[in-house]
C-alpha cells in the first residue's frame, strides 16, 4: 500500500504460440544510487503472469526468457518501469 512505501507489480506477456513444457525465467532488478543495478527477485513460473510484491519506489527493469523442456533458452524480452514516491 503506498501508506507502508510497498507497492505491488502485476506482469503479464504473451506467448507466440502455446507449446507444451515451455516456463519462464523472470528476473527483478532496480537501479542503485551508484548506477549499477541490484536484483530484487527472481522466478520462474509456467503461468504468463507473474505478481511481484513488497517493492519499494524506484526505477525497475523486468527480463523475461522462455525456456523449453530440454532446458534450451529464448531470447529475453525486457521492460523498464517506475514506481514514484508518494507525493
Amino acid at each position: 500500500t503506498a501508506d507502508s512505501g510497498e507497492y505491488q507489480v502485476l506482469a503479464r506477456w504473451d506467448t507466440p504460440k502455446v507449446v507444451k513444457g515451455v516456463s519462464f525465467l523472470l528476473r527483478l532488478t532496480v537501479a542503485a544510487d551508484d548506477g549499477s543495478e541490484r536484483l530484487v527477485s527472481t522466478a520462474r513460473t509456467t503461468e504468463t503472469t507473474y505478481r511481484f510484491t513488497q517493492l519499494a519506489p524506484g526505477n525497475y527493469r523486468l527480463t523475461v526468457r522462455a525456456v523449453n523442456a530440454w532446458g534450451q533458452q529464448g531470447d529475453p524480452a525486457s521492460v523498464s518501469f517506475r514506481i514514484a514516491a508518494p507525493a
